[in-house]
């Protein structure tokens, strides 16, 4: 989930080769974050109760649609966030400074 238009994000998952189980850009629906309708029909992809999935954002627009859409909000201190933002007091169910703690933190599969 991305507010990037597809024409730039499609590209760059390819770069990276990776092939998300649901991607929905800015351009796919009529409604964007915070609003909570993009999580929701990513969610419905992915065949997972909103209830049950944790949403990772780096900026505070991200956490205010995660908490919209009944899912877990997880702030994470990387990414596009701005260097005068502090990502510690958006409002989260968890923080991250780095991609290594939140790695650690995922459940793991049984």
């Amino acid at each position: 989930m991305t507010n990037k238009p597809r024409r730039y994000t499609e590209p760059l998952l390819q770069a990276l080769t990776l092939s998300p189980g649901a991607l929905l850009c800015a351009d796919d629906l009529a409604v964007k974050k915070p609003a909570p309708e993009p999580l929701w029909e990513a969610a419905r992809r992915l065949g997972v109760a909103p209830a049950d999935c944790w949403y990772v954002g780096d900026h505070l627009r991200d956490m205010e649609a995660a908490k919209a859409a009944n899912m877990h909000a997880v702030a994470v201190g990387y990414g596009y966030i701005a260097e005068q933002d502090d990502y510690r007091k958006w409002p989260s169910d968890v923080w991250f400074a780095d991609c290594a703690e939140l790695v650690n933190a995922l459940p793991k599969p049984s």
